[in-house]
């Protein structure tokens, strides 16, 4: 019978410990309990993505894991953030957590520095603004601009920076002397800002009106809405304004070449001079106030195709300027010098023009809200309740009180 011999006995021995050493010294023990330290969220996670505790996190070889997203008051910007390294090893879960705390410290810090800066060069605006000196105050607005937080440029709406910017645009060209000589003054000043600067606050509120339109979700948020009534209600003023200043030139200027022709012809032709300079005096407002009337009904034409819609259609603020065009156009039409045929017609588009502002007048009431003393005053001459209902409603207009 064939015996194995002690040496090839003690060779598979040894052969069979070797084996179980490097077995165990490349794979860890099955029955070892989390061998990765995983922390308990990380462990309830780990079984939703198809893992056990034994394999290791894929996530660990993917730099600056995870993306989450925060919100805009922790969000912190991307150089604040410290790159990780590998030898540091896993970061536990209490760390993490300090580390955005941190971070979030920081984006607010930074953000309370920007509003402050902000916050400054707004006060320096305002200052600018009633100085005059509408040069400084552009530049101090376009710092302002320049502002970004989290690589996000400063939004127009807040702080009421698109207002501020619309009026830049209007009183540019205004000097700090012009402003001193109308604070002196006893009388204020015939009118605000410039009708050459129209064409660009205009385009300006056209692109704020392109940029930021109504959202049905946020009703209340600053959008197309407000912009249309800015640009409109400013469009209102600059013809009313430009019209009285107009009036008030030709009126200046006809007492000036009645004087010269008093000292060039003492007594003669006195009724027929003074007849025919009444009648071009009169000519020349009826130029004037067919200008103005033309500009008012495409005003009005735009109104009520926006009004067409909601929410423009139910808006307490359109409503009452509807009514206060209306009421302009109302006193647009009739004629200073005209035949008793043109004067009945005139006076028909008059009542059609003052009925519709009534009818804007009585929207509001319907929808809930009160009317302001002028507007309830012009109801109530609307209505047969105030006064004589033809007469003129043109002072009555709460056009910036003019």
């Amino acid at each position: 019978m064939y015996r194995s011999s002690p040496l090839a006995s003690n060779a598979s021995s040894s052969l069979k410990r070797k084996r179980l050493l490097s077995t165990s010294d490349t794979q860890p023990a099955r029955a070892a309990i989390n061998p990765f330290s995983y922390p308990p969220a990380k462990l309830a996670q780990l079984p939703l993505a198809g893992l056990s505790d034994h394999d290791e996190d894929p996530a660990s070889s993917i730099p600056n894991f995870p993306h989450r997203g925060y919100s805009r008051s922790e969000k912190s910007l991307a150089s604040d953030a410290e790159p990780t390294s590998d030898d540091e090893g896993e970061e536990t879960e209490q760390s993490s957590a300090s580390t955005r705390k941190k971070k979030l410290h920081s984006s607010d810090a930074l953000y309370d520095e920007l509003q402050g800066t902000v916050g400054v060069l707004l006060r320096s605006v305002h200052q600018f603004l009633d100085r005059g000196d509408i040069v400084r105050a552009a530049r101090a607005y376009g710092l302002i601009l320049q502002q970004r937080h989290n690589n996000i440029p400063t939004d127009v709406r807040k702080h009421r920076l698109w207002a501020i910017g619309a009026e830049i645009l209007m009183r540019h060209g205004e000097t700090p002397q012009q402003s001193a000589d109308d604070n002196e003054a006893k009388a204020p000043p015939k009118r605000w800002g410039s009708a050459a600067n129209m064409g660009r606050v205009k385009a300006y509120y056209e692109t704020l009106i392109q940029q930021h339109p109504y959202d049905y979700h946020r009703p209340h948020a600053v959008s197309a809405v407000h912009f249309h009534f800015a640009l409109l209600s400013c469009e209102i003023y600059n013809t009313h304004a430009e019209q009285v200043l107009a009036l008030d030139r030709l009126h200046a200027h006809d007492v000036f070449d009645q004087e010269e022709e008093d000292d060039d012809f003492p007594d003669q032709y006195e009724d027929d001079g003074e007849g025919r300079q009444q009648a071009r005096l009169r000519a020349k407002e009826d130029r004037l106030r067919l200008q103005a009337l033309e500009t008012m009904r495409d005003i009005a034409d735009r109104m009520d195709s926006l009004m067409q819609e909601l929410p423009y259609s139910k808006n307490n603020d359109y409503l009452r300027l509807r009514a206060m065009a209306a009421l302009y156009v109302a006193d647009l039409v009739v004629p200073s010098n005209a035949s008793i045929s043109d004067t009945l017609e005139a006076e028909g588009r008059r009542k059609t023009e003052q009925q519709a502002a009534r009818n804007a007048l009585q929207k509001i009431i319907h929808n809930g809200a009160e009317l302001d003393d002028a507007a309830q005053s012009i109801l109530d001459s609307l209505s047969g309740q105030g006064g004589h209902q033809e007469a003129a409603f043109r002072s009555s207009l709460p056009i910036r009180r003019i």
